[in-house]
């Protein structure tokens, strides 16, 4: 070589050459294989390096997807111990509870003397001592007894007045008829023992109406024995009405006693 040789564009195609140094290919030189008939080799390389990279974006997306589902999955269960199982202790036996107390009941008042309750074929009833002030009217009925044995009588007889028809009347009971102050509630009556021609009476009262009432038609005085339903006319010893009530008038009525006199 020339080292005076002025090297050409010709010569600075050709490689340099140092021993022991293998021969690279010039950037922009010509081909040491040789000149190239096709371009599909790159356009290869361009289309394998397009397809990794889709493969690598779709396995991305997939790992992202299962990430996802993973964390929206619920917790699983956690694993617990079985409960304990507690020992029921056998039932002690109780005493069986007593039974109950009968209700009380209130003791019926034995007849008096050891007789036996009056009924109606026992008496005979009459009608007795008319008394009248100041607009007000008493009058008594007697109940003799007629039979020949001894009976009793008790509680408060019930009546019913008829003047061609019931009268509709308030019947009030009270111990004491025609009381000018109420004495409360009705007392307990007692038992009225009769022998055979002994007699019990009890006392009406009621305010008259006096001229008001219908003093021509013919009254009745119906009586009932509360211990019988079984009813008897009381004969009246004044005709034909001698009950000066209306409809809506207020009667009392005593209890059984001892006929004195």
């Amino acid at each position: 070589m020339d080292r005076g040789r002025t090297r050409t564009s010709d010569d600075a195609r050709e490689p340099l050459r140092r021993p022991g140094v293998a021969e690279l290919p010039v950037i922009g030189g010509p081909d040491p294989i040789g000149p190239r008939q096709d371009a599909r080799p790159g356009a290869e390389r361009r289309r394998a390096r397009s397809r990794w990279i889709a493969a690598g974006i779709v396995g991305a997306g997939l790992l992202g997807t299962a990430l996802a589902i993973l964390l929206a999955a619920p917790p699983a269960p956690r694993w617990s111990a079985p409960p304990q199982l507690r020992a029921t202790p056998d039932p002690v036996p109780t005493a069986a509870a007593p039974p109950p107390p009968p209700p009380a009941t209130r003791a019926t008042p034995a007849p008096a003397g050891g007789a036996g309750t009056c009924t109606l074929d026992d008496l005979r009833l009459t009608n007795d001592g008319w008394d009248a002030a100041v607009g007000n009217t008493w009058t008594r009925v007697v109940a003799t007894n007629s039979s020949g044995r001894r009976c009793s009588l008790s509680g408060y007889p019930e009546v019913r007045l008829e003047q061609g028809g019931p009268l509709a009347l308030t019947v009030q009971r009270t111990d004491d008829p025609g009381r000018l102050e109420p004495s409360g509630a009705p007392e307990t009556a007692r038992p009225v023992g009769l022998d055979p021609g002994e007699g019990a009476a009890f006392t009406m009262w009621w305010r008259g109406y006096r001229t008001a009432a219908d003093q021509q038609t013919p009254q009745r005085l119906v009586l009932r024995l509360t211990s019988s339903p079984a009813t008897a006319d009381v004969p009246l010893d004044r005709a034909p009405a001698p009950f000066d009530v209306v409809d809506g008038a207020i009667v009392e009525v005593g209890p059984w006693r001892a006929r004195v006199g």
